[in-house]
């Protein structure tokens, strides 16, 4: 019990008596140390750090999965039709080699890849597993055109 306001060597000091159970009840309440109050603050740093931490990595995984994923694709496209992309069949493809081309894109496309484009450095698909996409031309960025 705290008591202040009278002392007990004056009893008869009008002063009133302050204890614990007279205080508001805001007054009442406890204050943490300094102990708990760092250690709520390292608590919230760790945290901020770990989440901060997550992030970077889920950021790296996804960009790594994606990274392979195109070369999946790749690597199973030049195998199945790199021999018919020459230069010429670049830049003036016969009717008969884009059909043979653009029917083997098309075949591939029904083993789990949604769109296959080849282009060219200008930014026209050439060949095109879609037949309303061979032809148009597109904005590529500096990523996709080595």
């Amino acid at each position: 019990m705290v008591c202040t306001g009278r002392s007990q060597d004056a009893p008869n000091d009008p002063a009133p008596l302050i204890t614990e159970t007279t205080l508001p009840a805001w007054a009442r309440r406890r204050v943490p140390g300094p102990r708990g109050t760092v250690v709520a603050m390292a608590a919230v740093l760790v945290l901020g750090l770990a989440l901060a931490v997550a992030d970077t990595v889920a950021g790296h995984v996804t960009a790594t999965a994606v990274d392979e994923a195109v070369l999946s694709v790749e690597t199973i496209v030049r195998g199945d039709v790199d021999e018919g992309l020459t230069a010429l069949a670049m830049t003036a493809p016969t009717a008969a080699a884009a059909d043979v081309i653009n029917a083997r894109l098309e075949r591939l496309t029904t083993h789990n890849l949604l769109r296959i484009k080849i282009w060219d450095t200008a930014g026209r698909v050439v060949f095109s597993d879609l037949p309303a996409l061979r032809g148009r031309s597109f904005v590529i960025g500096t990523s996709t055109v080595p």
